[in-house]
């Protein structure tokens, strides 16, 4: 097996190749680098079967350097920020490793990865159409939360239209309006990271909204986008500026 690693922090390749080489010695890095431009010349001219990728690198993202080549092989993408997961999923992605990422992590994505090309052997190995349809859709399917003093429910995540945080506190709203705190002791950002990006998207820093409950969106200023939701308390979210681009992509796919 052929593998291409594309990471411009050292520590970070190093990381990479160490695990690669704990997880199976005879794997071949062809290439370990931190430049795409690179990347690209051993992708062309070498039957790479699997890429491992930091996003944001010194030639730039990532992601915008794919729409410009021609690239069919798999990728795992590793990156310290989890909001580039659903790009991940629309630019060749297999699988997704956030930072810091342990051994055991590393290993579970690469086992998904032999597991699922075995089940397509007798087909283009190699064409990333083919292994999408057998990614992993391990995503939450529900939340526990508080519902009463002493009382603890589950919801479905297809039912939540909004998450937020506030002082310090999750909170899940349900398409009736009610408002629940969440009991997991999570972040924000780790309960992001568990659900599917097709069907939430984190507008700002406090909030992830579901797609099913957007009733309209409208430019709010300059850089933002002001959204409604269905429901009785159709209040309004705002994007930050940073995630407005993003959302926008997000909605129309």
């Amino acid at each position: 097996m052929k593998i291409l690693i594309i990471e411009d922090e050292i520590q970070s390749r190093k990381k990479v190749e160490d695990y690669i080489k704990r997880y199976d010695p005879s794997i071949n890095i062809v290439l370990s680098t931190g430049s795409f431009k690179e990347a690209i010349h051993t992708l062309i001219n070498h039957s790479i079967d699997l890429v491992l990728s930091d996003i944001e690198i010194l030639d730039g993202n990532v992601f915008d350097l794919l729409t410009k080549t021609p690239v069919v092989c798999p990728f795992i993408f590793i990156s310290a920020y989890d909001h580039y997961s659903f790009n991940a999923l629309e630019n060749h992605g297999f699988g997704y490793l956030l930072k810091p990422y342990t051994y055991e992590q590393f290993s579970k994505v690469m086992a998904n990865y032999f597991t699922l090309k075995t089940k397509i052997s007798g087909t283009n190995e190699r064409n990333i159409e083919a292994l999408q349809i057998f990614r992993d859709p391990d995503y939450r399917k529900r939340i526990v939360v508080q519902s009463g003093k002493g009382k603890v429910s589950i919801l479905k995540v297809n039912l939540v239209k909004l998450i937020e945080i506030e002082g310090g506190v999750l909170f899940a709203h349900t398409e009736s309006d009610k408002k629940f705190i969440i009991k997991e002791t999570l972040t924000l950002s780790h309960i992001e990271a568990t659900l599917s990006p097709k069907m939430f998207f984190r507008i700002n820093k406090s909030q992830l909204i579901n797609i099913e409950f957007i009733s309209m969106y409208e430019q709010y200023g300059k850089n933002k986008v002001a959204i409604k939701l269905t429901g009785n308390k159709n209040s309004t979210l705002i994007t930050s500026v940073n995630r407005t681009p993003l959302f926008k992509d997000w909605v129309r796919k």
